[in-house]
């Protein structure tokens, strides 16, 4: 073996060497990502789960005997005008913070499509590093 046949197997040597750290390092970062996924995939069910509750309860108050306040024979007089004027407000928070509650719903799953890009991304360059190997 010559000394420049040497030289150009130790330089591809070391070519190889370097693309498989950056592969190495692109896996690593995948496999973050994938992590943080799972973990806001996790924090995404338990936001369904509490909207699904609190919409539950919001629909069993405003259906209640107690939404109208006025019914005759139960609930009349000067406490029924006090309680029917106080009824909109608590409903109205409700609803905002059903509504607040979906909205933080929606950013979830943008971080979620945000994740799966990268995760694509990583993917391409570790394919385009395999390739680059092959070629050496």
């Amino acid at each position: 073996m010559s000394i420049v046949s040497g030289g150009v197997a130790a330089a591809k040597a070391a070519m190889r060497a370097a693309i498989r750290k950056e592969i190495q390092k692109l896996k690593d970062k995948m496999r973050k990502a994938k992590e943080v996924k799972q973990k806001i995939k996790r924090v995404q069910s338990q936001i369904d789960n509490d909207i699904s509750k609190w919409n539950r309860s919001l629909d069993a108050f405003e259906s209640s005997p107690m939404a109208p306040v006025k019914v005759t024979d139960k609930f009349e007089g000067d406490s029924a005008e006090i309680i029917s004027a106080k009824i909109p407000e608590p409903i109205g928070e409700m609803q905002e913070t059903a509504s607040g509650a979906q909205e933080v719903q929606g950013e979830v799953d943008v971080q979620i499509e945000k994740l799966d890009a990268y995760i694509i991304l990583l993917e391409q360059k570790i394919e385009a590093l395999y390739a680059q190997l092959a070629a050496i």
